[in-house]
């Protein structure tokens, strides 16, 4: 579920949003090129955004195969060698993404489909894709980027939300979303000031479906976890700009950003006093892994995710299921020619723990996994165990092993 965190798209939600608001407009004639496109922008950029660029912004027009490449080159630094290799597993495990999805090629031709820009803060460079996104829009919404990245350091956040997905997705969602507010404002604001250059470029129409490419054949965990920063992100920022300072009110996050989907989804978890996600001990999930067994990744779930697993957002249980959640890790691991769940997720009530507790239950019991599952709640706490390979104790037994160390591994 990595979130391809340096590149940074301009997708569908974006367009959607701005189709609504702003009239078809073709290339100002005294706009040749994209640093001119850059000249045209970055002032009313700086003034919408009540910041300046602290440097000069380095831009480079690209190919869409050229874009490939920077993307590969990108997925690459972010994995270490094997390290894709155990996300895939991981996906296909969880039933995120068939058997025989390269998970891979399939994000890299779904992203070369959707990119019309790449920001990588690694490098401070701003790539530009050659085609029918490329124009004010997508530079926009990545100058923005680029400014917030002077101001904030997009890298270092990045960097320590790295080793949890569901924290990687939030961030996400703060950056993306602030992207989507400032041009949803430039958009609104274009429409009444004849100085502000208007956004599109091209016809609304030609823009979705340039953006929505590869979305409907996708997997469905992959497609709403790329759309959730623009959606669920643009809504988070809307509603903490409603409590008042419009985009200024949105700048303390990015010293002290989103830690959860949770606080995204919902926004008042997000507001002092923060609805801070409990915290499980790594140390917790290694004491019921075997010596010589695989770890094929430690993660947390997350509210979104969780979601997912259970059906979505279009399953009403499965958005109930996964309120309340508190925090959770969970450790898929192989051994003896199988692989083994463990998992511990905490919750804000025993009675939001029960709900969970039933509704993974019937997941699980529709798998049918070798060696089987079991689940337990203590309180607050789920615990979730499934497969047992030869020379793995049982999930009875990893449940049995776990439940005298909840009081000192869950805070």
């Amino acid at each position: 579920k990595r979130r391809m965190k340096r590149t940074v798209l301009a997708l569908l939600a974006a367009c959607l949003a701005l189709a609504a608001a702003a009239p078809s407009s073709g290339k100002p004639d005294d706009v040749k090129d994209s640093r001119s496109l850059v000249d045209t922008i970055r002032g009313p950029l700086e003034a919408l955004r009540g910041l300046s660029f602290t440097k000069p912004l380095v831009t480079r027009e690209v190919t869409p195969q050229e874009a490939r490449h920077e993307i590969t080159r990108i997925l690459g630094e972010e994995y270490p060698p094997g390290r894709l290799a155990g996300e895939q597993e991981a996906f296909r495990y969880f039933g995120f993404i068939g058997p025989d999805v390269d998970l891979e090629s399939t994000l890299l031709d779904l992203l070369e489909g959707q990119v019309a820009g790449l920001y990588d803060p690694g490098t401070r460079t701003l790539f530009l894709v050659k085609g029918p996104l490329l124009g004010s829009l997508a530079l926009a919404h990545e100058m923005d980027h680029a400014l917030m990245d002077q101001h904030y350091d997009l890298d270092r956040l990045e960097k320590a939300a790295m080793n949890d997905d569901d924290r990687s997705l939030a961030l996400s969602g703060l950056v993306e979303g602030e992207a989507t507010m400032v041009m949803n404002l430039w958009a609104v604001r274009s429409s009444m000031d004849p100085n502000l250059p208007p956004l599109t470029q091209g016809s609304p129409d030609e823009l979705m479906a340039a953006a929505a490419v590869g979305l409907d054949s996708a997997p469905a965990y992959l497609s709403d976890s790329l759309m959730f920063p623009y959606v669920a992100g643009s809504m988070w920022a809307a509603e903490i700009m409603k409590r008042g300072g419009g985009l200024k009110a949105l700048d303390p996050y990015f010293l002290d950003p989103p830690v959860s989907t949770e606080q995204i989804l919902h926004p008042e978890k997000s507001v002092t006093p923060r609805d801070v996600p409990s915290s499980i001990a790594p140390s917790l999930l290694d004491a019921v892994l075997p010596a010589g067994a695989r770890v094929i990744k430690r993660d947390t779930m997350g509210e979104f995710s969780i979601r997912s697993l259970l059906g979505g957002d279009d399953v009403p249980s499965a958005v109930d299921a996964a309120g309340g959640w508190d925090g959770d890790r969970f450790l898929l691991a192989s051994a003896g020619g199988g692989r083994f769940l463990t998992w511990i997720s905490v919750w804000d009530s025993e009675e939001d723990a029960g709900e969970f507790d039933d509704a993974i239950g019937g997941w699980l019991r529709g798998r049918k996994v070798p060696g089987g599952f079991a689940t337990r709640r203590k309180g607050q706490v789920v615990l979730v165990a499934e497969g047992a390979p030869e020379s793995v104790p049982s999930p009875e037994e990893r449940i049995a092993k776990l439940l005298p160390l909840l009081a000192e591994g869950v805070r």
